[in-house]
């Protein structure tokens, strides 16, 4: 695959909405996921910086579109199970900020911001994705995440009353 990475997740991001041409490059011989990445990686190697910041922006360009236009309702396929478009926005959201930390943190001091909340919220609705990647059962306990945001302020989900909780600042629970 000549697509450079990181445009190579927004690509898969468009196909998704293609289901069938995704099924396709995913079970490829020989293809998985992280071999897919390398691929996609290597092709960037050497390439100059503003061809590769290009077709990243045209891949993101292309994903949201793509995504604007799912029905409301609609699964998309993807490398895990199905998700809505919505899901999958977050998870663009998520994938551009935890790869984009390696980045920062070889260049600059980066300050967080409350747009974390997009990441906390997806890792919050994935839990137990979370638990079914690793083949363990789901916990059927409800369960409570109380994090404080970089403003200070509390972002919470669950009920208020639930034995299993989770807390602590929302930049530690969105690296972890």
């Amino acid at each position: 695959m000549n697509v450079p990475c990181p445009a190579f997740t927004a690509v898969l991001a468009d196909l998704a909405d293609e289901g069938a041409e995704l099924d396709a490059l995913v079970s490829a011989p020989g293809v998985d996921f992280t071999t897919a990445i390398e691929v996609g990686a290597a092709a960037a190697v050497g390439r100059p910086s503003s061809q590769v910041i290009d077709r990243w922006r045209a891949g993101r360009a292309d994903a949201l579109e793509a995504l604007a236009d799912v029905p409301s309702g609609t699964r998309l396929t993807w490398l895990g199970p199905p998700m809505g478009a919505g899901t999958m926005a977050s998870a663009r959201i998520m994938e551009t900020w935890a790869h984009g930390l390696d980045i920062a943190d070889a260049l600059v001091v980066r300050a967080s911001t409350d747009r974390l909340r997009h990441v906390a919220d997806l890792g919050v609705r994935t839990r137990d994705h979370s638990f079914t990647t690793q083949g363990l059962a789901v916990p059927e306990a409800p369960f409570r995440v109380e994090l404080t945001a970089p403003s200070g302020r509390r972002w919470e989900w669950g009920p208020e009353d639930a034995a299993e909780r989770v807390t602590g600042t929302a930049l530690d629970f969105c690296m972890l």
